[in-house]
């Protein structure tokens, strides 16, 4: 025989909804998220099931209160409680689940066009790998694509994922500080043993973007984050690889025909362009001129999406005719938010 298995449970009181035999509704359902977020011996309930409880149980037994946790799809966060009893297993020290407020990704403010299956490939990557580094050129959509794919997956790790944006820190010597200030550490939390101290204790997703001109500090922190800090994998954006023992490196490549990614980025242009007010019919002719436009800016999304945001005060004609100068006309706004 096997090792015993081991039952776990998830109380909830509230009314329920009976049709055919059959209890549904929200109460039947924050129940069952409560029974997913235990572990085998362990009895989790709610904050009302425990104050109608509260004073009644047996003697041997109590209750520990284990704070606030958000539950897989209850965007409210549960104040969660732990029945102890000698006969069941040990002290739970934490739920399946994550902290309030500790996700920090960057909400995106348009669509997301998956080229060549981006996204499912390197998620497959992440769940082998607790180093993950995105490179390719500057533009080409780094950023997007790791957001993208770390709110895909954060649901995976406890205490869910933290984006540090690195780009605006120029000096290597403020990269641990950088670190403390996106996990809410405080500013006098600066140094490198203090974010450690923290990680150890936690289950997530580090996303480290835009690193590249202080590689050489961010190497170092990640390479101590890995041997000290178990349950913490990290996904890092940068225009050449940390190389790193035990790092897998994703390549992102530009846009363009070769990559049989033509038709991507004529959908990344017209969503640009509708969401900038201007849309074009679905002409075989006009589709392919702009994926020529497309070629032209090297199939870059950063260059497409600024492109296409253009269309409404420059139109078609004149965009093809200033291609030649596409480095003065795309710099004329500022990049969408997490795009390079």
């Amino acid at each position: 025989p096997g090792p015993p298995l081991r039952v776990r449970m998830g109380l909830h009181t509230g009314d329920v909804r009976v049709r055919g035999g059959d209890v549904f509704g929200p109460t039947v359902n924050l129940a069952a998220r409560i029974e997913n977020a235990a572990h085998g011996g362990h009895i989790l309930v709610s904050a009302t099931t425990e104050a109608l409880v509260r004073g009644s149980v047996a003697p041997v037994a109590t209750i520990s209160d284990l704070g606030h946790w958000v539950l897989r799809n209850i965007h409210t966060p549960q104040h969660l409680f732990e029945i102890r009893h000698p006969s069941l297993a040990g002290s739970l020290s934490r739920p399946r689940a994550s902290r309030p407020g500790l996700s920090s990704l960057p909400v995106p403010l348009s669509t997301f066009v998956d080229a060549r299956g981006d996204l499912r490939r390197l998620a497959a990557m992440l769940a082998k790998a607790r180093l993950v580094t995105v490179v390719g050129p500057g533009g080409v959509g780094k950023s997007r694509l790791a957001v993208e794919v770390a709110r895909q997956v954060e649901d995976t790790y406890a205490d869910g994922a933290r984006w540090c944006p690195l780009a605006d820190v120029d000096d290597p010597s403020l990269v641990a500080a950088a670190l403390a200030s996106y996990l809410d550490l405080g500013s006098t939390a600066s140094s490198t043993d203090r974010v450690l101290e923290v990680l150890r204790s936690r289950c997530l997703l580090l996303l480290i973007d835009n690193c590249e001109h202080v590689s050489a500090a961010v190497g170092a922190m990640i390479d101590r984050i890995l041997r000290d800090c178990p349950d913490v994998t990290v996904l890092v954006t940068s225009r050449q690889p940390l190389r790193l023992s035990g790092e897998e490196v994703y390549e992102v490549a530009p846009w363009t025909s070769r990559y049989g990614a033509g038709a991507a980025a004529v959908r990344l242009f017209l969503d640009r362009a509708a969401a900038a007010g201007v849309t074009f019919g679905d002409s075989a002719a006009g589709h392919q001129r702009i994926g020529a436009l497309c070629e032209r800016l090297d199939g870059l999304p950063l260059a497409i999406e600024l492109a296409a945001a253009q269309t409404r005060a420059l139109g078609m004609d004149q965009l093809d005719r200033r291609l030649d100068e596409r480095f003065q006309l795309l710099t004329s706004r500022g990049p969408p938010q997490a795009s390079a």
